[in-house]
């Protein structure tokens, strides 16, 4: 796939997390966090009615695997390498927790 082919893709995933995140997770934006951001500070200025904690929670969570994702691929080369990949596809191997398909 083409580094083209790789944005886009990446960026129509970050929508759907968005949108899904927003839609069915009280209002959180999972894939980019500006709308967070936005979120917690009206609520800072007294808004009401608005989720805090999940916002929260997202933002922590991203700057987290932000910082993780930024040591790992510190010495990385250039372009699109298994370290990349690994980074990319890590949280799906880790949360949510699933079943063991032998309980």
């Amino acid at each position: 796939m083409t580094p083209l082919g790789l944005m886009l893709a990446l960026t129509f995933a970050t929508g759907v997390v968005d949108a899904v995140g927003y839609l069915r997770l009280d209002q959180v934006f999972a894939g980019n966090m500006t709308g967070n951001v936005v979120i917690l500070g009206m609520a800072a200025t007294g808004g009401t009615d608005l989720p805090v904690l999940g916002p929260s929670v997202a933002l922590v969570s991203f700057l987290v695997g932000a910082a993780v994702a930024g040591r790992v691929l510190r010495t990385a080369a250039p372009g699109w390498t298994h370290r990349c990949t690994v980074c990319w596809a890590a949280p799906d191997w880790s949360w949510p927790p699933r079943r063991s398909s032998l309980a």
